[in-house]
C-alpha cells in the first residue's frame, strides 16, 4: 500500500519552503550586512588608529624639534613649547592606546614606545633643560633612546595595515555573500514556489474536475456516475467518499423506486379492491331493491358475500318473537354451526357492536361459532332495529382486521336492504291484501287475472272463475251487528283458503262478494268444486253475542275460459250474471253460464 500523500502537507510545504528560503536569504543578507557594517566599522577604526599613529609619530618629531629648538635658544618659550608637545604626545598616546585595547601586542608596543619616550624625557631632556645656559654652548641632542621607537612605529603600522587588509577582505566577502544570496536565493525561491504551486494546482485539477463532472451527472439524474480513484491524498479520499455516497444514493433511489412501485401496485390494488367492493355493495343494493321477497334477497346476499368474504360466513336473522335467530344462508368453507341459537349466544348482539375473536385478541368466541377460526360477528342494525347478525370467518387475524370496515359496510347495506325489502313487502301486502279477511283484494285480482289468463293461453289450458256472495249478509248485519258480519266474512275467508288449492287465487271482490280463480280447471270441474264448496259452507256456523248460532249460506256464479269468454272483463261479467241468476233463483245454489255453440279455443 503506498504511503499516504497528504494534500494538506503538500500545500503547507508549498507555503513553508518559499518562506524558509526567503528567511534564509534574509538571514544571510542580514548577516552579511551586519558583517559588512562591522567590517566597515573595524576598517574605520583601524584607519583611525593608523592616522593616530601617524599623528603620534609626528608629535614625537615635534617634541624632538621643540627640544632641539630649546637647546639652541635656551628660551623659556621654546621650553614651554616642548612641554606642550610632550603633553600632546602623551594625550595622543593615550588615545591610541585606548583604540587598540582589543590587541595586547599593540598595547605592549605602545607601552614600549611610551617607556622609551619617557626615558628619553627623564634622562636626557629634563636634565639638559635644567642645566641649559650654565655650560655655555648647547650640547648636541641625544636621540638614542628614541631610535627604538622607529622600529616600534613600523611594527605598529604594519600590524594595523595587515589588520585593515584583513578587515577589508572580510567586508568584501560578506558583501559577496549577500550579493549571491539575493541573486541566487530569490530566483530559487520563486522557482521552488512555482514548482510546488504548479504541482499542487495540477493535482487539484486532476482531483476536482472529475469530481465536478460526476457531481453534475448526479444532479442530472445519472446516479451511475463515478470518480476515478488515483493516489492516496485528500482528493482521493474525497473521490472515494463521493463514489460511496453515489452508490448509497443509487441504492436508496433504487429502493425508493421499488418501494414506490410496490406502493403504486398496492394503491392500485387497493383502488381496484375498493372499486370492486363499492361495485359489489352497489350491486347488492341494486339487486336487493329488485327482490320480491327475502328468499331472493338471501340468494343475492350469498353471491355478494362469497365475492367479498371468501373465507366463509353466515347470516342469521331474528324471528318475529325476537328470542331466536335462524341461519338463513351460509357460504364459503365455514364449518356448519347451529341453525338456531339465541341472542345471548352472540357477543355482538349482546354488546350491540361488532365482536372479533382471534389469537391476537383476548376475547372469547361466540357460542354459536364452532369454526375455531378468526371470526367477526357484526350485528344487522337498521333504523334502530336489530335484524340479526353476520358471522364472517377469516384465515388470519390480520385479514380480519383489514376486513373490519368492509364488513361493517356490508352489514349496514344488508340490514338496510332487508328493512326496505320488509317494508316493501308490508306495503305490498297492504296494497293487495284485504285488511279484514287477509285475502287478496280486488286490485290484486285485476293485476293477476290478465297474467293467469295469458299463462293458461300459452299452455292451452282452461281457466274458471267463481263469484261468491254471502246470502242475506245485510240482514245479518242489521240483526246481529257489523261485528258479527265481520266475523262471518273472516270465517268464510279462512274456509275458502283451506278449501281451494294453493295455486288457486281467492280474493275479496267487495263487500260480501268473493272471487276465486281456478287455473287449469274447466267448467265441469269448476262447477263440481263450487257445489262442494256450497255444501261445505252450509256446515259453517257463527255464534252471535246472544249465543245464537247463525247459519251461513252462499250463492255461486261461475264461468270458464274459453267456453264462456275470451277476456277477463267478459269472464267476470259472465260469472256475475250467473251469480245474479243464483240469487234470483233462491240463493244457496250454484249457477254456471251455458256454453255457447260457437265458443272454442282461439287460434
Amino acid at each position: 500500500m503506498p504511503a499516504p500523500q497528504s494534500l494538506e502537507r503538500q500545500l503547507l510545504l508549498g507555503y513553508v519552503l518559499p518562506i524558509v528560503c526567503l528567511g534564509v536569504i534574509m538571514v544571510l543578507t542580514l548577516s552579511a550586512f551586519r558583517a559588512s557594517q562591522q567590517g566597515t566599522a573595524l576598517i574605520s577604526h583601524t584607519s583611525d588608529v593608523l592616522a593616530q599613529l601617524q599623528r603620534l609619530e609626528r608629535q614625537e618629531d615635534r617634541a624632538v624639534i621643540a627640544y632641539q629648538q630649546a637647546l639652541i635658544s635656551w628660551d623659556v618659550e621654546d621650553q614651554r613649547a616642548y612641554q606642550e608637545a610632550r603633553e600632546e604626545f602623551h594625550r595622543l598616546w593615550l588615545a591610541v592606546y585606548a583604540n587598540v585595547g582589543d590587541d595586547p601586542v599593540q598595547q605592549a608596543r605602545l607601552r614600549a614606545w611610551d617607556n622609551h619616550f619617557r626615558t628619553w624625557d627623564e634622562t636626557v631632556v629634563q636634565p639638559t633643560l635644567r642645566t641649559s645656559g650654565t655650560n655655555g654652548l648647547p650640547a648636541p641632542p641625544d636621540l638614542r633612546p628614541l631610535r627604538a621607537n622607529e622600529a616600534i612605529a613600523r611594527a605598529l603600522h604594519q600590524t594595523q595595515e595587515q589588520l585593515l587588509e584583513q578587515q577589508w577582505t572580510a567586508a568584501q566577502h560578506s558583501t559577496r555573500v549577500a550579493y549571491w544570496a539575493v541573486l541566487l536565493g530569490l530566483p530559487l525561491a520563486a522557482l521552488l514556489t512555482w514548482r510546488l504551486g504548479h504541482n499542487l494546482l495540477r493535482r487539484i485539477r486532476q482531483g476536482t474536475q472529475p469530481l465536478i463532472l460526476a457531481a453534475e451527472r448526479v444532479m442530472e439524474g445519472d446516479l451511475s456516475a463515478r470518480v476515478p480513484v488515483n493516489g492516496n491524498d485528500e482528493l482521493t479520499r474525497l473521490s472515494r467518499r463521493f463514489n460511496m455516497m453515489a452508490s448509497r444514493l443509487q441504492n436508496v433511489v433504487s429502493e425508493q423506486r421499488e418501494l414506490q412501485h410496490t406502493l403504486e401496485q398496492r394503491v392500485e390494488r387497493l383502488v381496484q379492491d375498493t372499486t370492486r367492493e363499492i361495485q359489489l355493495l352497489g350491486q347488492l343494493g341494486t339487486f336487493m331493491q329488485a327482490c320480491h321477497d327475502e328468499s331472493e334477497a338471501y340468494d343475492v346476499i350469498c353471491h355478494t358475500a362469497e365475492a367479498l368474504f371468501p373465507g366463509g360466513g353466515e347470516v342469521a336473522l331474528l324471528s318475529a318473537s325476537r328470542n331466536l335467530l335462524t341461519v338463513q344462508l351460509q357460504w364459503g368453507f365455514a364449518l356448519p354451526g347451529p341453525e338456531v341459537f339465541g341472542p345471548e349466544d352472540c357477543w355482538a348482539l349482546r354488546l350491540g357492536q361488532p365482536h372479533a375473536a382471534h389469537a391476537g385478541l383476548s376475547r372469547p368466541h361466540c357460542q354459536h361459532d364452532t369454526s375455531g377460526q378468526p371470526t367477526l360477528c357484526v350485528p344487522l342494525i337498521a333504523q334502530g332495529d336489530t335484524l340479526g347478525v353476520v358471522t364472517l370467518h377469516f384465515e388470519t387475524g390480520e385479514a380480519l382486521e383489514l376486513a373490519r370496515p368492509l364488513a361493517q359496510r356490508f352489514a349496514e347495506r344488508v340490514a338496510l336492504s332487508l328493512v326496505n325489502l320488509r317494508l316493501r313487502a308490508t306495503l305490498r301486502q297492504q296494497s293487495i291484501r284485504d285488511p279484514l279477511t287477509g285475502l287478496y283484494n280486488r286490485r290484486y285480482l285485476e293485476e293477476t287475472f290478465t297474467r293467469e289468463l295469458a299463462r293458461v293461453q300459452r299452455r292451452r289450458q282452461p281457466l274458471s272463475l267463481l263469484m261468491i256472495d254471502v246470502d242475506h249478509f245485510k240482514q245479518h248485519n242489521d240483526t246481529y251487528g257489523h261485528a258479527l258480519g265481520d266475523t262471518l266474512l273472516r270465517r268464510l275467508a279462512t274456509h275458502l283458503q283451506r278449501f281451494f288449492r294453493t295455486e288457486d287465487i281467492v280474493c275479496r271482490y267487495g263487500g260480501e262478494e268473493f272471487v276465486v280463480l281456478l287455473p287449469e280447471c274447466d267448467a265441469p270441474q269448476a262447477q263440481a268444486r263450487a257445489e262442494a264448496l256450497r255444501r261445505s259452507v252450509e256446515n259453517l256456523a257463527v255464534t252471535s253475542n246472544d249465543a245464537e248460532f247463525v247459519a251461513l249460506t252462499i250463492s255461486i256464479g261461475g264461468a270458464s275460459w274459453p267456453d264462456h269468454a275470451t277476456t277477463p272483463e267478459d269472464l267476470l261479467a259472465r260469472a256475475d250474471a250467473a251469480l245474479y241468476r243464483a240469487k234470483h233463483r233462491g240463493r244457496n245454489r250454484v249457477e254456471f253460464e251455458p256454453i255457447p255453440g260457437a265458443a272454442g279455443l282461439p287460434d
